[in-house]
Order: C-alpha cells, then structure tokens, then sequence
C-alpha cells in the first residue's frame, strides 16, 4: 500500500469516527424533523440540568454536519448522518455510512444546518468500512476540521 492510500485511508478512518461520535452524541432526545434519529440542530444543555442556571451552555451546531437523505426501491425514504470534510472550486466532500445508502435509487439529498439542501452525486461507496463519499456543489459552509492525532477519551 502506498504513502498516499495510507493517508486518505487513516483519512476517511478519522471523519468516520466523527459522523459516528456525532450521531452517538446526539442522541434520539434532539431529533427534528419529527420522528427522525438525526438532527443538525442539537439544543440540548452541555451540563447537566441540576448546575446552577449561570453554568448551563448550549451546544452549538456543527454546521459542516448534514442529513442525508435518498429514496429506496419501495418509496420510503432513507436517512443519515454526513458530514462535509473537503471543499475546493466549487465542489465538495461528504463523508457518510454506506448503508445509508442501501437499496438505494436515484440520487441522495444533502440537506445542512438551515435547511440548505444540494443534490449529491454518489463517488465511492465502501461496505467493508461503512463508508461513502459524496460529491456536491460547494455550500457556504466551512468543512469539519480534522484532528492531526487520534483524540483520547474525554479530549476536548
């Protein structure tokens, strides 16, 4: 395997680790829209509810994170988590679960914080490791920042 491949892979490895953390983290309590297990819009306290009212914080969204959206082949709509990692001359990267994408027709929505929603071109798909790469324009959104190390546990 060349320098190259190892990189994009070690890549790829650390923005799934994200879109999952994220998900993980969000939990079913924030959903929107209604009935759905995936919300770019989480609200709920950083602290716990018991701290003084002066401690209590919001989570602010993370705007490079979307919803993924795509029909199946019986009609019913399929959604996930994405996440946007690249931009650059008017095309983008969307990182996302590959089984998202299952059975899937035509083309997937990408839909970000605000509502902003962009057609998407499906690039790779991997079943191996879960993954997918999608292609969009360019929103007027700043992708994920990737860490250069693996983070530790409770690492802010």
């Amino acid at each position: 395997m060349t320098a190259r491949r190892r990189k994009v892979l070690k890549f790829l490895v650390l923005a799934a680790i994200v879109v999952l953390l994220t998900r993980l983290s969000w939990g079913a309590e924030n959903c929107c829209p209604k009935g759905s297990v995936f919300c770019p819009m989480p609200t709920r306290p950083a602290v716990p509810a018991k701290q003084p009212r002066a401690h209590v914080q919001t989570v602010r969204p993370l705007l490079s994170v979307a919803l993924v959206r795509i029909t199946d082949r019986n009609g019913r709509i399929l959604s996930g988590s994405g996440t946007l990692i690249w931009k650059s001359k008017g095309r983008a990267i969307v990182l996302t679960c590959s089984h998202n994408l299952r059975g899937a027709v035509g083309s997937p929505i990408v839909i970000f914080h605000g509502g902003h929603s962009l057609t998407a071109n499906i690039l790779k798909t991997d079943t191996l490791r879960d993954l997918a790469v999608l292609e969009i324009r360019a929103p007027d959104i700043e992708p994920m920042q990737l860490a250069d190390v693996v983070p530790r546990i409770r690492q802010p």
